[in-house]
Order: structure tokens, then sequence, then C-alpha cells
């Protein structure tokens, strides 16, 4: 917080950031609707042959998924059973590696799926 702010600003502005913190947890394993509701853009899918935006970011929620359960699995919060996208020993696929040409929009992705982080 700035300095200088009164206790009803620090207040206003520290209630500000939970409600916002609060309405993007649906966002947490979602990261395409977030791409799409927060940036304004909707990545494009793949041909089958070639995979697109739309696959590339389902490799992320994977991984993404995969360390949270790993954590709470580890912590204790998260019984084996309730486990879905990871595996006790499994490792987690945290690389992803993106062959394209130019003008495809990796970067555009890239910094949407950083912006979702």
């Amino acid at each position: 917080m700035p300095s200088g702010w009164s206790p009803g600003q620090v207040w206003r502005e520290t209630k500000k950031r939970r409600t916002e913190s609060k309405s993007l947890e649906r966002f947490r394993f979602d990261p395409a609707a977030y791409i799409r509701d927060k940036l304004g853009w909707t990545p494009w899918s793949g041909d089958g042959e070639h995979p697109g935006q739309v696959e590339i970011v389902e490799a992320y929620t994977l991984a993404l998924r995969q360390q949270f359960e790993r954590r709470d699995y580890e912590a204790g919060r998260l019984a084996e059973p309730r486990l879905k996208a990871w595996r006790p020993g499994q490792l987690v696929q945290n690389v992803i590696r993106v062959e394209a040409g130019m003008n495809v929009g990796k970067t555009k992705l890239a910094s949407g799926l950083v912006n979702h982080f």
C-alpha cells in the first residue's frame, strides 16, 4: 500500500483485493475461460494432426492440477483416493515445448498463460 494512506483507505483497498481474489478463484484450473473472459480472446484449436493453442492450454492445465494435487497430497491435505491428475511417484509434466512457425500465436498464448498464473 502507498505510504500516507489513512487506515480507512488501507481497509477499503484490502477488502477490494480480497473480493477480486475470490472472484478469480473460479479460473484457477480454467485458464481458457480466464483468457476468454478476462483478456477478451479465445485460443484456437488444432486440426488433429497439429496441436493448437487449446491443446497447449490443456497441457498447462494438467501440469497445474498435478502440481496442486502433489503439494496437497504431500502436505496431508488430500488422500490418495481423491487424486485425479497425479499419482504418488508420477513425474509432474512441467515443461511444455511448442514447435510452430511464425505468426501462429505462441507469444500471445504465452502471455495469456503467464497472466493467468
